[in-house]
């Protein structure tokens, strides 16, 4: 068997195993609520208020989450990050809740990575079939980018330029993510809204009847994902420097 050959039966069987491992995690069958506390989950609320926005919470108890990376994923970590607490209210009636804390990432909805959700499916929580396929394309794309380059034949994946990889947090990163975040309308919004997760599913309530939601465009859960280090995984700097 030639080396471009095992080059890229390699890189295939890497694909293979980092989609198969989303995919296992978003057919995860166990309660909402039990997933999100689980720390491997993020629920996304996206929002209209003086702009489109996207407030991620995850628990306060598992890993903290990065904003617009760690040093470990970014060489760039604004000052300026919107990160807070709040709390989500979990149980599985309404009659029998607790209040986790939870961080809350508020950026704009364009920077968030499912913000392509809010295109397709008229309902407030897209289906997993809809956030595979989103999550699919955009590590394809990424790959690309990184300098592996995707055949015609859709599962076929060919050596690419082995300096991008290097370089790709840089190429993604933009230091204007985090702008024009600081106007305290967005953060009230955020604050309006109280999340409750039940078995029965994801609910977003007024948190003071005297003061009216934001309204909310989609609601869901979602295994939190890093596509850089996806990138990494699948390319391999053994690999690529060949």
């Amino acid at each position: 068997m030639s080396a471009p050959l095992k080059r890229r039966l390699e890189l295939l069987k890497r694909l293979g195993n980092e989609q198969f491992n989303y995919l296992q995690r978003l057919h995860d069958r166990r309660p909402i609520g039990e997933r999100y506390l689980s720390g491997e989950f993020d629920l996304h609320v996206h929002f209209a208020s003086y702009g489109m926005w996207c407030a991620t919470y995850r628990a306060q108890q598992s890993t903290e989450f990065r904003v617009a990376g760690d040093k470990s994923d970014c060489a760039i970590f604004p000052s300026d990050v919107s990160k807070f607490s709040m709390f989500v209210s979990i149980g599985e009636v309404a009659e029998d809740l607790r209040r986790v804390a939870a961080f809350v990432r508020l950026q704009k909805l364009n920077f968030c990575d499912m913000s392509i959700v809010n295109s397709f499916e008229p309902s407030l929580g897209p289906s997993r079939e809809l956030l595979w396929a989103i999550y699919n394309r955009k590590l394809r794309s990424l790959l690309l980018e990184a300098g592996i380059v995707l055949g015609e034949c859709e599962d076929e994946i060919i050596k690419g330029a082995p300096k991008v990889i290097a370089n790709l947090s840089d190429q993604n990163a933009n230091p204007h993510r985090h702008k024009c975040i600081g106007r305290r309308s967005e953060y009230e919004s955020v604050g309006r809204i109280r999340v409750e997760l039940r078995d029965d599913g994801i609910f977003l309530l007024p948190e003071n009847m005297s003061k009216a939601m934001p309204e909310i465009i989609k609601v869901f859960l979602c295994p939190h994902y890093s596509f850089q280090r996806g990138v990494e995984r699948v390319g391999g700097h053994s690999i690529l420097s060949e």
